[in-house]
This record gives C-alpha cells, structure tokens and sequence, in this order.
C-alpha cells in the first residue's frame, strides 16, 4: 500500500505538489491525472525516492520514503515519461545491466521472458538507438519490470506510441495488478476509464479529486471520467 502524508514539494518557492493525501491499495490500479505541470512526475519522483519532499511524506509498504530509502528502492519500478537510454548500449546488455544492479537471480532467464514476452527479443543485439519509438517504450517497460517490483510507478506508458503497442502494454498492466501496487498517470482519459479502479485529479499542485471512477461520475453528475476532469480543474482556474 501507499499512503501519502501531506506529501509536499516546493522548487524555490514554486508549488510542486502541496498537502497530498491519498492511498493507493494493492490489487487495483490507481490512476493520477492532472494537466501539465500539476505535478503528477513530482509525485512520481517523490514516491520513488528520485526527490525528497519538502515536508510531508509518504510510507510504500510500510516504509517511509524520507528514512528508507533504500528499501523503498528495492520494492519500486518507476517508469519515467521521457525514454531514458545509454543509446549506443544493446537491448540485451542494457536489461542485463539493471538486472545486476538489482541483484536478479537467474537474470538470463528473466531477461530473455521479458524480451520475448516484449517482442523486443529479435532485437536483443541491436544498439537501442536504431530501435522506433514504441519499441523503446516496451525497452522501458522491460526495464521497470526488470527487478519483478512489488510497486509499479507508471508515468505516461503509452504516450506517443501506436495502437496495438498501446493495448499490449495496457493489458499486461492489468495482469501485473494482482498482489501489487500501481499508479498509472497519463494524459489519456479515455484510457484511464477503461483501466484505472480509483483516482487523484490534481491541478497546480493542488489535489481536487479523489475516489473510485464510478463515485466521481455519480459525484460531479457526469456520464465518463473526461467531464470529472474538466470539472474538477475548472474549480482551480
């Protein structure tokens, strides 16, 4: 579970994240929406230890994310929205290389199932900088995977790829929630309905809505999750 606790983030005086609580529970997939620079990756960042709040915190499984961080880091896979690679490394080195870092037993074997699972394993020897967009994608995601985390901190899986990249992705989202803890932030409404239980709108840093999809339709008495949003943002315009 992930239970924020006044989480905060101030950049010289500039409103990151302010005050948030929320809970994510294990076994469901939590969606985190907002515009750009509401502040969703630096919340992301926060929970992943990659920032350190300015006050609040935020306890993943039990552990504080101020005090143990590496803990913390052991249970998180965070997928970042920009692709971040050593370009000229291959597909398979670069998984190889995490998974050390992690310290993964039988790190072939679970390099080569998350290739294949990936369609990426027919490109294990290519450098990653000949590879197309959606395919570094899944890199990615293989790369989030690497170490099987109890946590998974997904920021903008889908974005910019293809259709049929898109749903494979999405569908293994689903599968991987049993027994872990998932935010899935993205930009894409539609998609958040079709895949998310419960989420946290949040604007300028600001949290302005909170609950099961299904409440806030009810709630802001609107037919789908892209009129809860608008509304609920156009509260802090």
């Amino acid at each position: 579970m992930i239970e924020t606790r006044g989480l905060t983030k101030f950049y010289d005086g500039t409103r990151g994240i302010e005050d948030l609580n929320i809970t994510v529970k294990e076994d469901e997939i939590f969606g985190l929406l907002g515009p750009n620079g509401a502040g969703k990756t630096t919340t992301l960042k926060l929970l992943s230890c990659l920032l350190k709040p300015t006050r609040g915190t935020a306890l993943i499984n039990g552990f504080d994310v101020r005090k143990d961080e590496i803990e913390v880091k052991k249970m998180v896979g965070y997928m970042p929205e920009e692709n971040e690679f050593y370009e000229e490394m291959r597909v398979e080195d670069y998984l190889q290389f995490f998974g050390e870092l992690y310290g993964v037993k039988d790190l072939k074997t679970r390099v080569r199932e998350l290739m294949q699972r990936l369609g990426l394993y027919e490109r294990r020897r290519s450098s990653i900088s000949t590879l197309s967009k959606g395919m570094k994608r899944k890199l990615l995601f293989a790369k989030t995977l690497i170490h099987n985390p109890q946590v998974l901190l997904l920021d903008e899986l889908t974005g910019g790829i293809d259709p049929i990249t898109s749903k494979m992705l999405m569908e293994w989202v689903k599968e991987l929630r049993k027994g872990r803890v998932i935010i899935y932030s993205t930009h894409n409404l539609h998609q958040a309905e079709l895949i998310c239980d419960r989420v946290a709108i949040i604007n300028k840093g600001k949290l302005v809505a909170y609950g099961p999809v299904n409440e806030l339709k009810l709630r802001f008495g609107v037919p789908d999750l892209e009129s809860v949003f608008f509304k609920a943002v156009g509260k802090t315009y």
